[in-house]
Parts: structure tokens; sequence; C-alpha cells
């Protein structure tokens, strides 16, 4: 009898491989709650998906607890799962950005660093999944973040 295998996922290259072949999807574009009884799009149909996105891939890879539809109840969970800030950009960290500086609202964003140059993260223009450069439009990168769970 031949011995089982020893298989092992390889957290780290599945988690890239589900960011980078989630470019172009509209999968996190819509989370629909009850506000006051009446059903509420609360993504503003991809406007405001950018913490849901990296929420469901961090929690598809028990890198988090659970999945938000906000970036502070995202970073508020990833602190408590073991994440940490990092000085530099790292290939599979996520970025979090301040909000652009014309939004009255003041929504800060979510993503994931590709590369030192590269982010992925939600486009609240197309509604889409979309690569870009990390350093883009009116927002200040305010941290990176890292799981020993990815290696070092």
């Amino acid at each position: 009898m031949e011995p089982k295998p020893n298989i092992v996922q390889d957290v780290f290259h599945s988690y890239l491989a589900m960011i980078e072949n989630s470019v172009g999807t509209n999968a996190y574009r819509n989370g629909y709650f009850q506000v006051n009884g009446e059903l509420t799009d609360i993504l503003r149909d991809g406007e405001l998906s950018c913490a849901y996105f990296v929420s469901t891939v961090l929690h598809a890879f028990y890198l988090i607890k659970e999945r938000h539809t906000m970036t502070v109840g995202t970073l508020r969970d990833m602190h408590a799962s073991g994440w940490y800030e990092i000085s530099e950009p790292k290939r599979g960290a996520v970025v979090h950005w301040g909000p652009k500086k014309d939004d009255l609202e003041k929504h800060p964003h979510i993503g994931f660093c590709l590369d030192p140059d590269t982010a992925v993260s939600t486009n609240s223009g197309t509604r889409m999944v979309a690569t870009h450069l990390l350093q883009f439009g009116e927002r200040d990168i305010l941290a990176y973040f890292w799981h020993e769970k990815l290696g070092t």
C-alpha cells in the first residue's frame, strides 16, 4: 500500500492567486441589509465595496474572524487576528489608504499590494476589482499590514 501523500495548502500563493484572479469581477459589488425595515445595498452598487472585497479574501484563508463592509471593522478584526504594521510595501500586504481629499464622507480605502508600485482594490468608478498604482488619486497611504501565516 502506498503511503498517503502529505498535502498542505500553500496559503501565500493561494491567497495571491485569489487576489489576482479577482481583477475584473463584480462579485463584491453589492451587500444587502435591512435598514429600518428597508432593503438597502450598503455597498452602493460597488462604490463602497473595498472592505467587503479585502475582508472576504482574508476570511477565506482564516486570516480574520469575519467579513466586513467597512474599513474600520476590517482593520479592527485584522489587529485582533494577528496582523501587524510593516514599514514598506510587500507583495500580498494589505494597504490602508486615507480618504480622497474631496470626499465629504471621509471614506478610507483598503486593498492589496502586488509589488512596490501596484495594488489591487475595488474601483468606485467601474465598481469592479482593479489593478492600479499603489500611489493613486488623492489618497495618502496610511499603513501596510502583514500576517505571519503569509510567511516572511
